[in-house]
């Protein structure tokens, strides 16, 4: 059985406000907001299913940057409680089941439970992958492609 959730969309993030801790160390932090498609997909025992939702970012969505020596990033983005996507499983000779698959609580962005570096100033984009702490095994990747506000 495969089962999978993918999402995408345009998200902003706004600067919250800046901090000197320490010497040149910068800390920056943005709240996101914008909207994400949430599609889901299934496919096992010869039965398929399909599903989608819209998702508002929450202003309790926040990316953590900090600058200086030690360069990174991190972020750990959840959907909010009581987001669900409507899926209709369709199985041979069966009528379709539609159900309500409650995705609140979820990440849609996990950079892993360590901060991860970036090279240098010039940013342009954050890609990488992490592994999720919860039991389930999951592999967050991302690619993200900083653009000028028109």
């Amino acid at each position: 059985t495969v089962q999978t959730v993918s999402w995408k969309g345009i998200v902003n993030f706004t600067a919250l406000g800046s901090s000197q801790p320490s010497g040149d160390q910068g800390i920056f932090k943005y709240a996101a907001s914008g909207s994400l498609t949430f599609d889901y997909t299934y496919a096992g025992g010869g039965c398929t299913g399909t599903g989608s939702t819209q998702y508002e970012a929450s202003s309790q969505d926040k990316l953590t940057m900090r600058f200086g020596p030690n360069a990174n990033y991190e972020a750990h983005l959840k959907v909010s409680p009581g987001t669900r996507i409507s899926v209709t499983i369709n199985c041979p000779g069966a009528p379709p089941v539609p159900l309500e698959w409650d995705i609140g609580g979820w990440f849609w962005l996990f950079t892993g439970p360590q901060p991860k570096s970036f090279p240098d100033l010039g940013l342009e984009r954050l890609q990488d992958t992490a592994a999720s702490p919860a039991p389930a095994p999951t592999t967050y990747s991302w690619n993200l492609k900083a653009v000028p506000l028109s």
